[in-house]
């Protein structure tokens, strides 16, 4: 079992890397396909971001859990082989819709080619590592896809007329992601077998659709505001409030990478005991607070600053967004804590109930801000709806598990304070300098305070 620093520093490395070739890819397509270009291939993404997501219903998060409690080998092949038939059914459908109402044949033969990866993620197995908590191949598998992709990018995409390419290059990305973890499980001494297995696909199913359609559920938090925003008011309000976003979602990357490492930590430490998950997720609260508490703070100070730089005056609007839309990053942080305790314990009907309780407060205050107040009420929409996810994640949670209070919270936040207060402070300097002094300032205040120590984290990141 590999410790979770290292399981930690190999996802983030590879998801920076990984964001890093992305904005590549994205900054190329568009200076050379043109927008009507980049539209239909970002076209081609949204509809395969659905179709993966049907095809896995859920079932790498059961999988994962299941590796984590010590099930055998056999549930890859299983999983594998129920994804196969789900991704055939999910490519069959969206070719159907898009031959019937797509009109534009290089929009639909776009489209219908992205599809191609819906069977790489099939014989996707990072489930299987994440159970096991060898992340070091997943970051590498990572990485290796979207490298393919831009190379390919650069050697066959010259114009608009090569834009067929796109979707390929992505489809072979995606492939070498898949055959990277397959070699890997094989070298292991893995074994793997499709087979046809209807009771084991429906017991499997039983546990997964509740995961899957909670993933849905969560997924309107993402893709609906910028819709209601359309819907209500004008393209350049979404630009607005797309630009803020961008960056909190950049941000998110601490997610993403902290996501993998929770399920199997968590379903470990609650095969230990009730009382060692609910100590040790009481930590892992208190780190994420330790981390993003202050990143709230000063984004929404530094906000003008943040969204110059990154977006130039033309966004100056954005800034007022980014105020308040960096604490939906706070929040989702903590929810993923919570979230991820109910899977671990088996509480799969209650996370797929409480995430549909999630979307549809979502879509009421969203909606309901938006139409009022524009791209601000929509930011404070998707933020105020998350705290009340928190809050009900939190209810749930407690009538399953004993729920520990994060320690020192309160020291934590008064070491915000006096970071708040040094950077209102220092608006003279230039607004770089200004983050280095107020993150040094805020980690010698916490560690003065000993809200944590240098001990702990390393304690911690060396526990397995």
């Amino acid at each position: 079992m590999k410790s979770t620093a290292r399981n930690f520093f190999s996802l983030l490395s590879a998801d920076i890397v990984r964001r890093l070739l992305g904005f590549v890819s994205v900054a190329y397509l568009a200076r050379v396909l043109g927008p009507e270009g980049f539209g239909a291939v970002n076209i081609g993404y949204a509809v395969l971001s659905a179709g993966i997501m049907f095809s896995a219903m859920g079932l790498t998060a059961i999988g994962a859990r299941e590796i984590a409690r010590g099930s055998s080998d056999e549930i890859v092949s299983d999983i594998l082989s129920l994804r196969l038939v789900i991704s055939t059914v999910a490519v069959l459908i969206i070719s159907i819709i898009v031959f019937a109402f797509v009109h534009d044949s290089t929009t639909a033969w776009i489209i219908i080619a992205f599809s191609g990866s819906i069977f790489a993620y099939a014989l996707l197995i990072e489930f299987y590592f994440q159970g096991k908590e060898d992340m070091g191949i997943m970051a590498a598998g990572r990485v290796s896809s979207p490298a393919l992709y831009v190379v390919l990018l650069l050697i066959v995409v010259r114009s608009p007329n090569d834009i067929l390419w796109v979707p390929l290059a992505a489809v072979m990305g995606d492939f070498l992601f898949s055959s990277v973890l397959l070699q890997k499980y094989r070298v292991d001494g893995g074994k793997l077998k499709l087979r046809l297995r209807p009771n084991v696909w429906l017991f499997l199913l039983k546990q997964s659709v509740p995961v899957g359609l909670g993933y849905i559920f969560a997924q309107v938090t993402i893709s609906y505001p910028p819709l209601v925003l359309a819907m209500f008011w004008s393209n350049t309000d979404v630009g607005v409030y797309s630009a803020a976003s961008k960056i909190v979602f950049y941000l998110l990357m601490v997610d993403r990478v902290v996501a993998p490492l929770l399920l199997p930590a968590l379903t470990r430490w609650q095969g230990v005991s009730a009382e060692h998950l609910a100590r040790r997720t009481g930590e892992t609260l208190r780190l994420l607070i330790l981390i993003g508490l202050p990143i709230a703070v000063g984004g929404t100070m530094l906000a003008q600053h943040i969204v110059g730089l990154v977006f130039g005056s033309e966004y100056a609007a954005a800034a007022d967004v980014f105020r308040v839309f960096v604490w939906y990053f706070f929040l989702t942080v903590m929810n993923s804590v919570y979230a991820t305790s109910l899977l671990a314990i088996g509480q799969n009907k209650v996370f797929g109930q409480v995430m549909l309780i999630s979307a549809t407060v979502h879509a009421i205050i969203v909606t309901y801000l938006t139409m009022l107040y524009g791209y601000i009420g929509t930011a404070f929409g998707v933020v105020l709806a998350e705290g009340v996810t928190l809050v009900v994640l939190h209810v749930w949670l407690g009538k399953f598990s004993r729920i520990v209070p994060p320690a020192s919270v309160g020291k934590i936040l008064f070491a915000s304070i006096v970071m708040a207060v040094l950077v209102g402070a220092s608006s003279s300097i230039h607004f770089l300098a200004v983050i280095a002094i107020g993150a040094v300032v805020y980690g010698l205040t916490v560690i003065a305070l000993r809200a944590v120590t240098v001990r702990e984290i390393v304690t911690l990141l060396k526990k397995p």
